[in-house]
């Protein structure tokens, strides 16, 4: 069992010493904590004239939470194929993410392409990048528009990696494997300013906004796009430039030279550094992607072989195999353990079980050496995470927690607590923004459609008759959980944000987020409205469902 005797006793120490110092330490006066005060001021009165959902009983026999009232009639009623194809038609316009003029995907589209957005959501990340590129994927086997968005994403993408800042930052790690645990700026970058001319990292203040980028899921999907990408016609023998070629010729090198199988990353929440069950998995689902590719592309695999000669790395099938193995190993041991991150004391901030990112050993493809039990046990995991209105992230969870964006007048926060959406990968900082967190009070995430897509994976694959009834039953209910987040209003008021703004109606949030005013709690939709994750997860869940109704 991994150990680290100063970050267990800080555990510890975390209730009796930062939980006391969010109590005592005073609140300021910065025109930021204005703001929030003001902004709870304006939640507070909106929510006393404007009930802001309605909680309906759905055809299944579950209570489900619904912001937009067009929908009620969807998710009240019994899913058909008829039913469906009305909903898909309402919806679906509303479900469409645009690429930059670069051919890139921001994360959230909170302000037109080129604003400043002071969450820095419009930044590129590597992650959402992948979960948008396998949606326009799917949604390209009837849309030829979208088919050729999934290209040009996925382009723009593979030539950010064959720049030369992170080329270099790929050669450097494997020539001295020591940097990937120096800095968490060292490594291969997972995030960037897609308006940057040449597509450099988010700048804060003048500078690149340290941020930890040790992050292998990101590489992993971006490797799976890539491969299906190949596989199903998007990417031409005329798009390998030489370049390319060397992304993919030094990547498993690289992923050899860190021994990704216990390399500690931030993982998918870009917290706190630890060996990540979903970030493992990825890369080995890339790793076997390429393999099968490999297998039927001979001239495909020469072209990077010689690539890989021309960088003097190794290359080869076998460690190709070797990393599967090695990869498969901490999976199967750490989900015996309980789930994502169970291999530390469970004083230690490390230590995790239950955790969302668990849905990387399915989606968007499943890890071939998974069996249906062990993905009946991910499923598990997963729904112990469900609250009222989506799935959290995983238990005590302070991103986005209540009241996270507003503060009653005279309460105190944290005064070491990391910007709003700043870095919180460090020990200290995450510490210091867990003290803020009011208990039970966890973002609820969109995750639902996640759930909705593994269900009906289950079905299909799954002989048991009344298993398989089971899993339609769920896919089902996850699927209208997740439509009653997309935003919507009961009223001329309109609906708000957990910050006090205005939302527009037919967005899908990141996140609901609670927020506590006086003894009541209350859930609205995270600011970060609407997130291109979020919306790629949903289109791609109404798919995979209506496809299991047919």
């Amino acid at each position: 069992m991994r150990y680290s005797p100063s970050i267990a006793i800080r555990s510890i120490l975390f209730i009796l010493v930062f939980g006391f110092l969010s109590i005592e330490s005073h609140a300021t006066s910065s025109p930021e904590t204005k703001q929030q005060v003001e902004n709870y001021r304006k939640v507070q009165t909106y929510l006393s004239k404007h009930p802001p959902y309605q909680s309906v009983l759905a055809a299944e026999g579950r209570f489900i939470n619904v912001f937009n009232p067009e929908l009620l009639p969807y998710i009240k009623a019994p899913l058909n194929a008829k039913r469906f194809r009305k909903l898909e038609k309402l919806i679906l316009p509303h479900l469409t993410i645009n690429l930059t003029s670069k051919g890139f995907a921001q994360a959230a589209e909170r302000v037109a392409e080129g604003e400043k957005d002071d969450t820095n959501y419009n930044a590129i990340w590597v992650r959402d990048s992948g979960w948008i590129f396998f949606s326009m994927l799917e949604r390209g086997q009837v849309n030829a528009q979208e088919k050729e968005k999934a290209r040009r994403l996925i382009l723009a993408l593979w030539d950010y990696y064959a720049t030369d800042r992170q080329l270099k930052r790929m050669k450097a790690v494997i020539d001295n494997p020591k940097l990937a645990n120096q800095g968490t700026m060292n490594v291969l970058h997972i995030r960037f300013d897609g308006n940057s001319p040449s597509l450099d990292d988010v700048y804060v203040n003048g500078k690149p906004q340290n941020w930890n980028h040790r992050q292998n899921d990101a590489h992993g999907i971006f490797l799976m796009a890539v491969a299906e990408g190949w596989s199903k016609g998007l990417i031409k023998k005329a798009d390998l430039t030489p370049s390319r070629l060397k992304v993919l010729s030094l990547f498993p090198a690289y992923f050899n030279a860190i021994d990704f199988a216990t390399f500690e990353d931030a993982g998918a929440w870009e917290e706190i550094s630890k060996v990540n069950t979903s970030s493992v998995a990825f890369v080995v689902r890339a790793m076997e992607l390429w393999g099968s590719v490999l297998k039927a592309n001979a001239d495909l695999q020469n072209s990077i072989e010689q690539a890989a000669k021309k960088e003097k790395v190794k290359w080869s099938n076998k460690l190709l195999n070797q990393l599967v193995d090695k990869g498969y190993a901490t999976i199967k041991r750490q989900l015996t353990m309980g789930g994502e991150s169970p291999d530390y004391p469970p004083t230690d901030l490390r230590f995790r079980r239950a955790d969302a990112a668990l849905f990387n050993l399915i989606l968007p493809t499943p890890l071939a050496r998974l069996s249906q039990n062990e993905k009946r046990q991910v499923v598990t995991i997963l729904e112990r995470l469900e609250r009222p209105f989506g799935i959290i992230r995983y238990a005590r969870d302070s991103y986005q927690s209540g009241n996270f964006w507003i503060k009653a007048p005279g309460a105190s926060k944290h005064k070491d607590a990391p910007a709003l959406t700043g870095d919180a990968s460090s020990e200290t900082l995450f510490l210091a923004r867990l003290a803020n967190l009011i208990p039970d009070t966890e973002a609820q995430w969109f995750f639902d459609s996640k759930l909705a897509m593994i269900r009906a994976h289950l079905a299909e694959g799954e002989k048991d008759k009344l298993l398989q009834l089971q899993d339609v039953f769920f896919a089902q209910v996850h699927l209208k959980r997740a439509l009653g987040q997309v935003t919507g209003s009961y009223g001329k008021a309109g609906l708000i944000a957990a910050d006090g703004n205005s939302v527009a109606d037919w967005k899908v949030p990141e996140s609901i987020n609670s927020v506590k005013i006086g003894d009541e709690l209350h859930y609205l939709p995270s600011p970060i409205t609407p997130l291109n994750w979020a919306k790629a997860s949903l289109s791609m869940a109404l798919g995979r469902v209506e496809f299991l109704l047919k």
